[in-house]
This record gives structure tokens, sequence and C-alpha cells, in this order.
């Protein structure tokens, strides 16, 4: 008589292991959106604050770096060509 304490595992298959991987993708693209989505909803007073957080110098240059720049380039971020943009 034989004792086998550790048995040996399943073998998975092509369809198990591509639906594990498919669970994982949707996790992880749904993880991402929820990001994209807090990004988006900053405010130009949040955009400033994390960028002297990150020790960033303000913009030296012909753009002055003022509250309506910065709301300015989120937009501009944000923004999308709509209908217009299928033409290119």
């Amino acid at each position: 008589m034989s004792y086998n304490p550790a048995p040996r595992p399943a073998r998975a298959d092509d369809d198990l292991i591509a639906a594990a991987l498919a669970a994982v993708q949707l996790y992880l693209e749904a993880e991402q959106t929820d990001m994209a989505e807090d990004a988006s909803r900053r405010t130009a007073w949040q955009a400033a604050a994390l960028a002297a957080a990150q020790g960033v110098s303000p913009v030296r240059g012909a753009t002055a770096s003022n509250w309506r720049t910065i709301e300015r380039a989120g937009r501009a971020a944000r923004w999308s060509a709509g209908m217009l943009g299928t033409f290119d």
C-alpha cells in the first residue's frame, strides 16, 4: 500500500487558463477606468496642489502660471474633436 500525501494537481486545460486571463484583464481594465475617472474630476486647485507636491517648478516663459491658465490647460486636456475628429 502506498501513501501519497500530496496528490498530483489536475492539469489545467487551455479553456481554464483563457478564462482566468480574461477575468484578470477585465479586473485590470475596470481598475484603470476608475483611476481615469478620479483623475478627470480634479479641479484647478487640486491640479496645482498636485504639481506643487511633486516639486514641479512654476512655468517661466511666455505663458503666465496662474489659475486661469491652469484651468484652461485642464479643459484642453479633456477636449475632444467629437464628430470632426473622425474625418482625418
